[in-house]
């Protein structure tokens, strides 16, 4: 009788482990996979004209992705805006050459993001008086000290002079 306890109690507890361990990598690879920090951003640029001046709209998005809240650092987050500097290229396909006009922060009323969320911001910035061609954005998001980047490249539209007839 006392043999068939022992039995009992072993086989209970053989089927607790198998179940306890189950479990354990269940969480251990969904909580590493699922659960930790996704987010996706987007920049994006609009170029207009207005008073001999040249404006870009800048439309920045983060969504995020996972199944956790994401808190957002403000330090190391934002973005840049290039402007290529044309000239002569050598002969061939190659990456053109930008030159940083300025950074601006990004998200500052958002100190974190929920699971699902998306939101969005959009900033209005002058630029200085020059012949451009194109703008590349560059937008920079920090969560638990991991940096996400997007690039977009946003090309310049033909200054058309209206007449007034």
């Amino acid at each position: 009788m006392g043999l068939n306890i022992l039995d009992d109690l072993e086989k209970i507890f053989t089927i607790l482990a198998i179940i306890i361990g189950g479990l354990w990598a269940y969480f251990n690879y969904f909580k590493g996979r699922v659960y930790r920090t996704r987010i996706e951003p987007k920049v994006s640029g609009k170029v207009f004209y207005k008073d001999d001046s040249t404006y870009l709209i800048v439309s920045a998005q983060l969504k995020n992705v996972g199944l956790s809240k994401v808190n957002l650092q403000k330090k190391g987050s934002g973005f840049r805006v290039f402007k290529y500097l044309g000239g002569s290229q050598p002969p061939g396909a190659r990456t053109v050459k930008y030159h940083r006009l300025g950074t601006f922060s990004v998200f500052n009323d958002h100190r974190w993001i929920e699971s699902g969320e998306t939101i969005k911001e959009e900033q209005l910035i002058r630029l200085p008086k020059s012949e451009h061609f194109a703008f590349l954005l560059e937008m920079r998001i920090v969560a638990y000290k991991i940096s996400f980047k997007t690039k977009n490249v946003v090309p310049i539209p033909e200054l058309v002079k209206q007449d007034d007839s």
